[in-house]
């Protein structure tokens, strides 16, 4: 899930698609636009994710048919955990 918040905050930061990945490497660029972006460190926007993905729409996979709450964007599950039932 690690790299699915890293992925989540680059495009709450408006990081290009074309730069995504060379950014959730970079612990440095990721922490400074958590804290750029909500005046929080990286820690406290993980625990604010986890505590929201309850709340998010439950989207089925394409392969499992399994539900997920998810955080979606542009159709796509970035941060997903498997729903309870």
């Amino acid at each position: 899930m690690e790299y699915d918040i890293y992925e989540l905050i680059g495009i709450m930061s408006g990081i290009k698609e074309e730069e995504m990945d060379g950014f959730v490497e970079d612990i440095d660029r990721v922490e400074a636009a958590v804290y750029n972006k909500f005046d929080i460190d990286l820690e406290q926007f993980e625990e604010v994710v986890k505590s929201l993905l309850p709340y998010t729409p439950i989207v089925k996979s394409h392969l499992g048919k399994k539900p997920f709450n998810a955080f979606v964007v542009n159709g796509r599950m970035i941060v997903r955990k498997e729903a309870k039932q």
